[in-house]
């Protein structure tokens, strides 16, 4: 058996709805809607999830500013943030569903 030993994990909140979790020195966004402060740093994000498309969860320059960090950063949200997110490549997630990133 392996080991790997992490560091804790961190959770900050920005704003209405904007979680961020770092771990690692990675981060894993949620919902940086219209309401969310600007996000000291966004670098080394492996993922945004959106949990609905409304917003003050949902917004696209959140989305762009993340972008422009991070290539890479994968989008997870419902059928109704893909739908609405045209512009950018969304997972779309349904109940039960596991995605590992990172």
């Amino acid at each position: 058996m392996s080991e790997r030993k992490l560091d804790a994990m961190k959770l900050t909140k920005h704003g209405h709805a904007c979680l961020v979790l770092e771990q690692d020195g990675k981060r894993l966004i949620i919902d940086p809607g219209a309401y969310t402060e600007e996000l000291p740093a966004t670098e080394n994000t492996l993922a945004v999830v959106l949990t609905h498309a409304h917003d003050d969860h949902c917004f696209e320059a959140q989305l762009e500013k993340i972008k422009a960090q991070n290539s890479a950063v994968e989008i997870f949200g419902t059928a109704e943030v893909a739908k609405r997110l045209t512009g950018f490549k969304v997972t779309t997630v349904y109940h039960g569903d596991f995605h590992q990133v990172g």
